[in-house]
């Protein structure tokens, strides 16, 4: 496990190389000039010399990019253009309301999808089994930006009943700044009305992003489920006078969940692709939202930040969805 786990640790650190390197180049082949976009359209040639040298834009590629290395391991990812604020200070105040998404969605989809993949599975052929079949379907057939834009015309412009964007309602004071999750921060200060209003706001745009998930869950636990009941030794415990719902929570249930589980970091991986269209669709604050905006104003240093935190987390949730594997079936080794 040890081996394993500091294999993994260098192979991150590979990664994180890769990623820098690949999108320092790309940045450096878009045609825009960082200089005009930091000093303005209307600069003159010497205010844009002196913004070049100001950011080493002046220096020979290969030594900007050591130098953006140097910054990285000193917590160091650069000035954004767009907000003229550390790349390092925007992902701290954007990152927290992201992570506050995916994890609803990603909780919600578990939730509702293994109870409902298991019952399909115990009846299969029934009503609820052709039910999430369907469900499955749709989940995996609509886009994820047309679903939010269907939700918000009926929950929140025909019935009323949901906001359609933003975290919180203008009128509402923001809760002490603790971990910059809204709904945990303001549970911690004990304000409940913040809470709800906080919850209200995250319903649409987290039901958006953990439908395609949940269909995904739904179809390989039960795929799952039916595998495992068709073993022999689910057959002898059912013959030992077992009663049904013994042999499915304490015999199946565990090892039909090993397949979901390694599919759970997989998802957390697209869900932090796909929030960059729910965010900006729903106004979210997150690290899509703020994107999409660097994006647009060819801010490609904060475009670099982004790609990094994000290929991290995601080799960091590999990593742990691995480990979490060989814990629940120990016939498993990733030794050579």
């Amino acid at each position: 496990m040890l081996r394993f786990v500091t294999r993994r640790l260098f192979l991150l650190v590979l990664t994180a190389i890769g990623i820098t390197l690949v999108t320092f180049v790309i940045s450096h082949v878009v045609p825009a000039d960082p200089a005009v976009l930091i000093a303005g359209h209307n600069a003159t040639e010497h205010t844009l010399e002196l913004v070049r040298h100001q950011y080493g834009l002046d220096k020979p590629l290969v030594t900007q990019y050591l130098d953006y290395l140097n910054g990285i391991l000193h917590g160091d990812l650069g000035m954004s253009t767009y907000s003229r604020r550390s790349v390092v200070t925007d992902l701290a105040a954007y990152l927290p309301a992201t992570v506050e998404l995916v994890l609803v969605a990603i909780v919600s989809a578990v939730t509702i999808g293994v109870p409902l993949g298991v019952v399909s599975a115990i009846r299969k052929g029934g009503v609820i089994d052709h039910f999430s079949r369907i469900f499955a379907i749709a989940g995996s057939s609509l886009p994820l930006f047309w679903l939010g834009l269907l939700l918000q015309l009926v929950f929140g412009g025909t019935l009323k009943i949901l906001p359609l964007t933003g975290r919180l309602s203008p009128s509402v004071a923001l809760p002490p700044k603790t971990t910059g999750m809204y709904t945990i921060d303001s549970l911690l200060a004990g304000q409940l009305g913040t809470f709800v209003n906080a919850l209200e706001h995250i319903v649409l745009p987290a039901a958006v992003l953990a439908f395609a998930s949940l269909s995904l869950i739904v179809r390989v636990t039960r795929s799952s489920m039916l595998e495992v009941l068709s073993q022999d030794y689910i057959r002898t415990a059912r013959t030992k006078g077992l009663s049904r719902r013994r042999v499915i929570v304490r015999h199946a249930l565990r090892n039909a969940l090993i397949a979901p589980v390694t599919l759970l970091g997989l998802q957390l991986g697209y869900l932090l692709s796909g929030v960059f269209l729910v965010e900006v669709v729903f106004s979210w604050p997150g690290i899509g939202f703020y994107s999409v905006h660097a994006v647009q104003g060819s801010d490609y240093v904060a475009i670099m930040g982004v790609t990094l935190v994000v290929a991290l987390i995601y080799s960091t949730i590999n990593l742990l969805t691995d480990i979490a594997y060989l814990a629940m079936d120990p016939r498993i080794s990733y030794e050579t």
